[in-house]
């Protein structure tokens, strides 16, 4: 007998879509994915992400090749962006607080334009400091319960119990 048990899993935990503003939060250090869900686009239709209310252009296709051009007087982003041409995706490589504010997408083709927003917030990263020390008093714990333990349950050649003074 064969059972068939289908399991759907949706985890969309860091990011929201609000007001048609789609919410990606990361953590300080790690790559922004600003991801389209457009599969393919064709290269003679322009590329344009802007950040920010002024819409700073940041980076762009031409529409006629397959070049890309970053903004990198946006002092921001200093070499942290990568345009996917296939699919309109842009990547943010080293998150910062700087980096932290509204995007916008446009893609232009013959017959339609698409636009799509995004609010990128950015977070310091939990502190380790306190998880480390309780997991570092907690192993010491068990190594002290341990020790006891089995001191405890030495017997002399007697076979009388050995007392253990812990101080």
């Amino acid at each position: 007998m064969i059972l068939h048990r289908k399991l759907r899993i949706n985890i969309d935990v860091f990011s929201k879509e609000e007001d048609g503003v789609k919410t990606v939060s990361e953590i300080k250090g790690y790559p922004v994915l600003l991801h389209t869900h457009i599969t393919e686009i064709q290269k003679e239709n322009p590329i344009e992400w802007t950040f920010g209310p002024q819409n700073i252009s940041i980076a762009k296709t031409d529409g006629k090749s397959n070049s890309i051009s970053y903004n990198f007087n946006a002092v921001r982003f200093d070499n942290e962006l990568y345009l996917d041409i296939r699919t309109g995706d842009l990547t943010i490589k080293n998150s910062n607080s700087e980096n932290a504010g509204l995007y916008q997408l446009k893609i232009i083709t013959n017959t339609y334009t698409i636009q799509k927003r995004f609010r990128v917030t950015v977070r310091d990263p939990p502190h380790s400091g306190a998880a480390s020390g309780i997991c570092g008093a907690g192993v010491g714990l068990v190594v002290w319960a341990v020790t006891v333990f089995f001191a405890a349950r030495l017997v002399d050649s007697q076979g009388k119990c050995v007392s253990v003074n812990i101080k």
